[in-house]
Parts: structure tokens; C-alpha cells; sequence
């Protein structure tokens, strides 16, 4: 560290006041904590909602309606954590989002007697996301 007071220079030449600085950094510290345990509350309210679902599915005795309402819960689960995350300014999770929406597509296409390929459609679709993003990928 460099300048007047032990300030950054950079820091002096944006806000004048090192202490400024200072106090701005940690309550960016603080928000970032604050975000990471909204990310891992989220998360575990994730994977408890689909532990419940699995295990109070596999108690159905029929296997069509179990498959059916496993697919739609677990792609309403993945889509609704991936909601809370957008609505609390974080960023969601792109592979949630592909699983969320194959997995209701599935379970919605399995009310109305439809089979689709969802295996094959969900590798077309994390693959496409996974080229897509080298495209919007931030040079360092």
C-alpha cells in the first residue's frame, strides 16, 4: 500500500478518504456473507422439498402417477429455488433451470399419456447451454 494515510491510491483518487473505503468494503463483505447463506438456505430447502417428494412418491402404488408427479415436483422445485434466487438478485443456476423445465415438460407431457425423450432432449439442451455460454463467457 501506497499514499497518504495507508490508502490504496486508487482508493484516494475514487473517494478521498481512505476510511471511506474502508467501511464501503465491508459492508460489501457483509452482503456477500448475507448472499451466501440465502444461497445455501436455498439450497437446502432444494434438496429437503425433492428428498420429500422422492420419498413420498415411492410410496404411490401406482407407477405411471408416481413418475408423472415425481417429474412435475422436481421440476417445480428446481424452477421455483431458481425463482427465489433471481428475485434476491442472485444469479440462477443454468443447469437447474434445464432439469427444472425438461422435468415438468415431462411430468405435464406424462398427464396427457405423451412419452418424450427426455434424456436425449435434457443432453441436447445442457450441451447446447454449455456451447451457448463459451459465447458470453467473460474474457479475463
Amino acid at each position: 500500500m501506497t499514499g497518504q494515510q495507508g490508502c490504496w491510491p486508487a482508493a484516494q483518487r475514487l473517494n478521498g478518504d481512505c476510511r471511506m473505503n474502508a467501511q464501503a468494503n465491508h459492508v460489501e463483505s457483509i452482503q456477500s456473507a448475507e448472499r451466501q447463506l440465502i444461497s445455501r438456505q436455498i439450497q437446502q430447502v432444494g434438496w429437503g422439498l425433492l428428498l420429500v417428494i422422492t420419498g413420498g412418491v415411492l410410496l404411490l402404488p401406482d407407477k405411471h402417477l408416481a413418475e408423472v408427479a415425481w417429474l412435475m415436483g422436481v421440476g417445480l422445485v428446481l424452477l421455483g429455488t431458481n425463482a427465489v434466487r433471481y428475485l434476491n438478485g442472485m444469479r440462477m443456476e443454468t443447469g437447474g433451470l434445464i432439469l427444472g423445465a425438461v422435468a415438468l415438460a415431462g411430468g405435464v407431457a406424462g398427464v396427457f399419456g405423451v412419452s418424450l425423450p427426455l434424456l436425449p432432449i435434457l443432453m441436447i439442451l445442457l450441451g447446447a447451454s454449455l456451447l451457448v455460454s463459451l459465447l458470453f463467457e467473460k474474457k479475463a
